[in-house]
């Protein structure tokens, strides 16, 4: 949700640099990028928290079938 947030902030800010691309403050352009990178870094946490939970599910459920048949899930040597 946060991402989306920043991503507005983003394209409103981008509005008013194509406004006059020609002569643009420099600060324009930092709060741009500042919007851009933290979009960016939120939609990663999100994709890497949503892979971490997939794989936890996952090692979950194999986990309780292993246990549910009495036999343990990895092969002991």
């Amino acid at each position: 949700m946060a991402g989306a947030l920043f991503d507005a902030s983003e394209n409103l800010v981008s509005f008013i640099m194509l406004a006059n691309p020609a002569d643009f403050q420099n600060g324009i352009a930092l709060v741009y990028s500042t919007f851009a990178a933290s979009k960016f870094i939120l939609i990663l946490s999100a994709m890497i928290g949503t892979t971490i939970s997939l794989a936890a599910c996952l090692f979950g459920r194999i986990w309780l079938y292993a246990k549910s048949r009495g036999t343990p899930p990895v092969a002991v040597h």
